[in-house]
């Protein structure tokens, strides 16, 4: 069974990600959560031709949403470093 903090260190890089993900939940639908998080389903993707989902409006509010944790939390910048 690996150590704590091997397990923390292996998924350090996920951590904010998930972070992220906890802190919009309720604010916007699960599906669109799914969408910017890229847990869609095989044949459930909202980008799809046949999909009857409305992605201006619900990502217009996702795009509220995360100005408004932006603001929350005071942040200036975001780095990512890959």
């Amino acid at each position: 069974m690996p150590l704590q903090s091997e397990v923390a260190a292996k998924n350090k890089n996920n951590f904010l990600r998930h972070q992220f993900r906890t802190m919009l939940t309720g604010i916007i639908s699960e599906t669109t959560l799914n969408a910017i998080m890229g847990h869609e389903k095989d044949k459930q993707e909202v980008m799809h031709p046949l999909s009857s989902y409305q992605v201006s409006i619900h990502y217009e509010k996702a795009r509220e949403a995360i100005q408004g944790l932006v603001d929350k939390l005071n942040l200036k910048q975001v780095e990512i470093i890959l």
